[in-house]
């Protein structure tokens, strides 16, 4: 009797174990760890599947280690949160000086926590765990992906 009751406590705890682990490899969190995008992103042909791998990976949690350089950052804060702005296509070709905006082109407006995004030298950098939303939009042209932090 003592030992079917030490074997049922063993592999109830081995059963918890098991779900734990099961439920932090979903999470994103297993041997190989959540998806990783590392490098720099800008407008146009700056974005270097950027946005691609933030719309494949909706939901889930992802690794990220971005950079963009000063010259192609536009972005702010508002009350409750940083933002900044990839514009990936121009309705017109656009001249040599000429910076993307949005009276022609359009884009996607990532949502960041104030905090996220951080001037390094010439460059902005977004670093940690986030979970991107679906984009919504598009509203005036852009879309908006908001990236929620790891909890």
């Amino acid at each position: 009797m003592r030992t079917s009751i030490n074997n049922f406590r063993f592999s109830g705890i081995l059963a918890l174990v098991a779900a734990a682990c099961a439920a932090l490899f979903l999470a994103g969190c297993g041997p190989g760890g959540p998806p990783k995008f590392s490098g720099a992103t800008g407008h146009l042909d700056h974005e270097n599947g950027f946005l691609d791998f933030l719309d494949q990976n909706a939901g889930h949690l992802v690794q990220l280690d971005v950079s963009i350089p000063n010259a192609e950052f536009e972005g702010g804060e508002e009350a409750a949160f940083a933002f900044f702005v990839l514009f990936e296509t121009c309705s017109e070709e656009l001249t040599k000086d000429e910076k993307p905006s949005v009276a022609n082109c359009q884009g996607t407006e990532i949502h960041v926590p104030k905090a996220a995004v951080k001037r390094e030298g010439n460059t902005w950098r977004l670093r940690g765990q986030f979970e991107p939303s679906e984009p919504t939009g598009p509203l005036q042209g852009m879309l908006a992906i908001n990236l929620r932090p790891a909890p």
